[in-house]
């Protein structure tokens, strides 16, 4: 099964992998200001 790599889904899972985490922290951040 030839398989070519495809670096733009990677490229987009990861962008969204960072997207989520730093809205994790901003969320915690947030949240440890208004406490």
């Amino acid at each position: 099964m030839h398989r070519k790599p495809n670096h733009q889904h990677e490229l987009a899972f990861y962008i969204g992998l960072n997207a989520a985490l730093a809205c994790l922290i901003v969320a915690s951040v947030l949240l440890a200001a208004a406490a």
